[in-house]
């Protein structure tokens, strides 16, 4: 029985070190600042979009070098299916974790929008 115990108990601690490990860099990974200009970045993701191609269109642009520890991160915390559509702006120093905060809470970016005096929502569909 004691011949069982020691290499089981050996296996159970290279595991608990190894998820403590894995654990800290996803943390540093999200933790850590977006690579994105001083003017900051227009990000759009398209309605139906999975998670998988977003996090491959932030490595396209640039802003991460790679997706591993954000979609371990995601599939961890259960949050792939809560991202939603729209056009978003990625402020500077943003990390990946506030950015995904953005993507499910929906925080879009807002434009103004005039309508002159004395258009009506037609005059104004057929001016633009």
């Amino acid at each position: 029985m004691k011949r069982l115990l020691m290499p089981l108990g050996l296996v159970l601690l290279i595991a608990a070190v190894a998820v403590l490990i894995v654990n800290q860099r996803v943390d540093a990974f999200m933790n850590s600042p977006l690579n994105v200009a001083d003017e900051g970045l227009s990000f759009d993701i398209p309605t139906g979009s999975s998670f998988a191609s977003v996090s491959r269109k932030m490595v396209d642009s640039g802003m991460i070098p790679d997706d591993q520890w954000l979609r371990l991160y995601v599939r961890w915390h259960d949050k792939g299916g809560a991202i939603q559509a729209g056009d978003y702006f990625v402020r500077p120093g943003a990390t990946p974790l506030s950015l995904l905060e953005q993507f499910t809470n929906g925080s879009v970016r807002l434009y103004d929008f005039t309508i002159v005096e004395g258009w009506n929502h037609r005059g104004a569909h057929c001016r633009s």
